[in-house]
């Protein structure tokens, strides 16, 4: 993830959106410690981003 992040700033991206299907704490607390922040919450999703 993190080296995907650094491709990504490379190519001049300003954002970073990822979702996921389950909520598993371990996986909330990496993306949280990358940076990311939940800006979306479905009945079957959660939707993050990063902005930089």
């Amino acid at each position: 993830m993190e080296h995907a992040l650094i491709r990504a700033r490379e190519f001049s991206a300003c954002i970073a959106w990822l979702d996921f299907l389950s909520i598993n704490a371990p996986v909330v607390r990496a993306y949280r410690r990358l940076g990311f922040t939940l800006c979306g919450l479905g009945a079957l999703f959660m939707s993050w981003r990063i902005c930089w």
